[in-house]
């Protein structure tokens, strides 16, 4: 069985594809499996179904996230990587990463980006994302950080409990759920040394998003719905009294859009009974995955 799977989510980009695809298996762990996800878009050119790469094809509509969380289905590793056209890779890249599970209370491991091999864009989400995301780099890392979607590293076992990425069609909604539910499940996301675990992204993917009325709507939702959750350290009025200082300056129209989005999604509590059973569902499974990996004392004999 391999320990490490690899997703890549096939949207419309075949020259990124295949670049990827390419810096993959030049650089692929032995005891790895590479799965491609795509929409009935993807014809194979080079044969590498079956001996390379695992093939799915998802439905026409599937949303960026809803084919990675059809890759995590297919996955028999115990961990999984996720890695989108635009992504390029180096020998051993993920080695770390991997070892770090070894911990069974790591659920992700954050691989730092860079662009251009040069400069690190990222680790990942700043445990202060809410209400507005922040990247957490080199410069500054917080003591908590949450994985990007790209490029992340996620315990396959978390995945599953949860039945797989919060999906709203947002890649910021779902990274930013899933770091909210590792803490409230009690578990970690580590940090790969920023010297061993390279992966590179093109100029042009977005780390932090364009600030619209739906980007700001979504997070008050999931942030009011984490508010009413044990053991959850998110506190809407503390979000909104940070709000309230910014909206003191001048802001664009996107931003005042976001803002906007933000004050009437924080009202909006659609999501809290649906992410309160999304976590008890995920408690429970997890619970009694740490208990059937636990080492049973042998009895000795009379």
């Amino acid at each position: 069985m391999p320990r490490l799977s690899i997703v890549v989510p096939f949207e419309n980009d075949t020259n990124r594809l295949e670049t990827t695809l390419l810096s993959i298996l030049e650089n692929r762990p032995d005891d790895s499996e590479l799965i491609l996800v795509h929409r009935g878009n993807y014809e194979d050119p080079y044969h590498l179904e079956n001996d390379e790469l695992i093939v799915i094809e998802g439905d026409r509509d599937s949303s960026l996230v809803e084919l990675v969380n059809e890759g995590v289905r297919a996955a028999c590793a115990s961990v999984v990587h996720v890695l989108p056209p635009g992504c390029s890779v180096e020998m051993d890249w993920c080695e770390e990463a991997i070892d770090l599970f070894r911990d069974t209370n790591v659920g992700s491991v954050c691989i730092p980006l860079t662009r251009d091999g040069e400069s690190i864009c990222g680790y990942g989400l700043d445990s202060q994302w809410l209400p507005r995301r922040s990247v957490a780099n080199r410069r500054r890392v917080s003591a908590e950080v949450s994985p990007f979607l790209y490029g992340g590293c996620f315990r396959r076992r978390l995945l599953l409990s949860l039945d797989g990425f919060f999906d709203d069609g947002s890649v910021d909604s779902a990274e930013s759920e899933l770091g909210l539910a590792i803490r409230v499940l009690g578990l970690r996301s580590e940090i790969a040394s920023e010297n061993e675990s390279i992966i590179g992204i093109d100029a042009d993917v977005e780390l932090q998003p364009t600030p619209s009325y739906a980007a700001g709507n979504a997070s008050a939702r999931i942030a009011q719905a984490y508010a009413h959750i044990e053991n959850s350290d998110v506190q809407i009025e503390s979000f909104i009294a940070r709000i309230g200082h910014v909206a003191g300056g001048l802001m664009s129209p996107a931003t005042v859009a976001e803002r906007l989005g933000w004050a009437l999604g924080v009202r909006d509590h659609s999501l809290v009974r649906p992410i309160q059973e999304r976590i008890e569902r995920a408690e429970s499974q997890l619970d009694a995955w740490r208990a059937s990996t636990q080492v049973r004392p042998m009895r000795r004999a009379a």
